[in-house]
């Protein structure tokens, strides 16, 4: 169970930008999982440790919500966020200088709601759906990790001016499917709206690159159905 809570938390890390750290814990101050790597992650293992005994008295009153705080550098953001019907927090530790996050984060999001199965025991529901970007008449199955951009060990490569070597980077997690604009200087766009970090997409998503096409998001959901697919406009007669 808690390895499986681990790799959750590892496939969660990579979708946020400046993450350095996530880490479950009990309200008493106990790690159940963290990414926390060496000396230096059991350090700021610790550290989490101390800074949830100082605040769970004041979380306490609620059933579920978040706070922020810093750690004793005073340089790192600390998300804390209580897990709903659960004796348990999700804390998130920011790179200094990272751009401050909150729990609308689709990942971060995605991830609370399914701890409480993992943490009592229960495998999580299969995702729903099989997503899948069209390529022409082409169907790519889309995994945890799959990347897009221009370098040879990309999943997907993309020839173009303006696409990076590491441009998209997908993750999905139970039901939803995440991506992620990895910094990219001429940015991606979803729906012809431009995105930074990482947001959620649905079957029928257009996601586009600069000057180099794009993909639509389609599924295979439960039934074995097709989901997402644009039916085209019929031409009227003159």
């Amino acid at each position: 169970m808690l390895e499986e809570l681990e790799a959750r938390l590892y496939a969660v890390k990579q979708t946020i930008h400046g993450c350095e750290s996530l880490t479950v814990a009990t309200t008493d101050g106990f790690v159940l999982a963290s990414t926390h790597d060496g000396p230096q992650g059991e350090l700021l293992a610790a550290v989490t440790s101390v800074i949830l005994q100082n605040v769970a008295s004041f979380m306490d009153r609620f059933k579920a919500g978040s706070c922020r705080s810093l750690d004793f550098r005073g340089n790192r953001q600390v998300l804390i966020t209580r897990l709903e019907d659960l004796d348990a927090y999700l804390i998130c530790v920011l790179h200094p200088g990272a751009k401050a996050v909150d729990v609308s984060e689709p990942a971060l999001r995605a991830m609370g709601q399914d701890l409480p199965e993992v943490l009592h025991g229960h495998d999580c529901a299969p995702s729903r759906a099989q997503y899948l970007l069209q390529v022409e008449r082409c169907l790519i199955p889309v995994r945890t990790g799959f990347l897009i951009g221009k370098a040879p060990h990309c999943d997907l490569l993309v020839a173009g001016p303006r696409v990076e070597k590491e441009h998209l980077r997908f993750e999905v997690l139970g039901s939803k499917c995440l991506v992620r604009d990895l910094d990219t200087k001429h940015g991606t766009r979803v729906n012809r709206r431009s995105f930074s970090g990482t947001i959620e997409v649905q079957p029928g998503d257009r996601i586009s690159l600069p000057r180099a096409g794009g993909f639509n998001v389609l599924a295979i959901n439960a039934r074995g159905k097709l989901v997402g697919v644009k039916k085209k406009k019929k031409k009227k007669k003159k």
